[in-house]
């Protein structure tokens, strides 16, 4: 019996080292573009996923970056069109780092401070609250950032009821969202209380 058993191990183990590399591996995580994402840590897991590519991930080509473009999300997947376009516009090659660094500017934050800030702001406080904070943020950022981005950025610290309803009315600027925002809070909080009398 234990002499069986063994043999039956031996044939698991067999089985598992008999299989390429790649099926041993889990695959890599989808870049959906959210702010919630690691950037950073998509772009190791990539980087070891397909680490029997290294040649064509340092080459100075556009191979590798075609292979990746399974992981991407719809947002991400949108903006490499637009990455692609400007590519060729100017003749420049698509290679994994020229890849990263655009990611890079276009997925991360201006500065990591206003994510923490925000996301910290969220868990703990009223939308007037986190609209307030929000704006001292702004105040001390450097880095000059669109009314698009800031928006974006707004948009996702809010309630989904609230962001929903605010990407209904298309607003065009931060204080425009502000007002939005508010004015929805305070007309759900009035409604849960005129319910409870």
């Amino acid at each position: 019996m234990i002499q069986r058993q063994y043999t039956a191990s031996e044939v698991r183990i067999d089985a598992l080292s008999a299989r390429p590399t790649g099926a041993r591996k889990c695959q890599p995580p989808t870049d959906e573009g959210k702010l919630d994402e690691d950037l950073e840590l998509w772009f190791f897991a990539i980087t070891q996923f397909y680490a029997d590519y290294h040649p064509q991930m340092t080459d100075e080509s556009s191979q590798f970056v075609t292979m990746v473009l399974c992981h991407l999300g719809v947002t991400p997947m949108n903006w490499y069109r637009q990455f692609v376009a400007e590519c060729d516009a100017c003749s420049r090659v698509k290679s994994w780092d020229v890849f990263k660094d655009a990611m890079r500017r276009r997925f991360l934050p201006p500065t990591a401070n206003i994510v923490c800030a925000r996301d910290c702001v969220v868990l703990t406080s009223s939308l007037l609250d986190y609209a307030t904070y929000f704006q001292n943020l702004l105040i001390q950022c450097t880095v000059p950032i669109s009314q698009l981005e800031l928006r974006f950025y707004f948009q996702q610290g809010l309630k989904s009821a609230t962001a929903n309803h605010v990407r209904e009315h298309h607003p065009s600027t931060l204080d425009d969202i502000i007002q939005l925002a508010i004015r929805f809070d305070y007309a759900g909080k009035r409604a849960i209380m005129l319910d409870n009398d």
